[in-house]
């Protein structure tokens, strides 16, 4: 079966997991599931240490996000989620771009995910106004052998993210594909 085939495949069955109300909650660990998710800080992050700048960039690490409630539709995704983040700031003719990426940990009393994430916000003269997130975390505990990814993406002008979620066995990921040639 082709790499493009398994993919399909993998995402139509996380579909049909999906689609059956109530029932994600119940199905085995090897099944796709994807859901719903809210995240709710509890406190403010801590300030970032200043690391390097150039001529319209700024680096900086040590951003922490501690005790974010994490309510999801599938309760092995529900918890409390931990992140440090690293990042830069470029400031740009008409606001500014910042990029980070986040060690990540998600605890429950069923398990523990843990993982990476990376994240790109773009700035128009004021707080974020586009955001788009992606966290990729491995189980463990009762969650050994599956992979949970969290897809966050908003504008930031008043209107709250969207925040989706996937659960898979990390065994159905097929390998990366190489990069297509240039031509030349």
């Amino acid at each position: 079966m082709k790499v493009k085939s398994r993919i399909l495949l993998a995402i139509v069955a996380g579909m049909l997991a999906a689609s059956t109300a109530g029932v994600a909650a119940q199905e085995p660990a090897s099944e796709v599931a994807f859901f719903d998710v809210a995240m709710t800080p509890s406190v403010e992050p801590t300030e970032p240490e200043t690391v390097g700048s150039g001529p319209g960039w700024e680096g900086w690490v040590g951003l922490a996000d501690a005790a974010i409630a994490v309510d999801a539709g599938d309760p092995r995704a529900s918890g409390l989620l931990d992140q440090v983040r690293n990042g830069a700031d470029f400031r740009l003719p008409e606001g500014g771009l910042g990029i980070a990426s986040s060690s990540v940990r998600l605890v429950n009393d069923q398990g523990i995910w843990v993982g990476e994430g990376t994240m790109t916000m773009r700035n128009d003269q004021g707080p974020p106004t586009h955001l788009a997130a992606l966290w990729r975390l491995e189980g463990e505990g009762a969650y050994e052998g599956l992979i949970l990814e969290f897809h966050s993406q908003g504008d930031r002008t008043g209107n709250p993210s969207t925040v989706w979620g996937a659960i898979y066995p990390a065994a159905a990921v097929p390998p990366v594909p190489e990069a297509i040639a240039d031509g030349s």
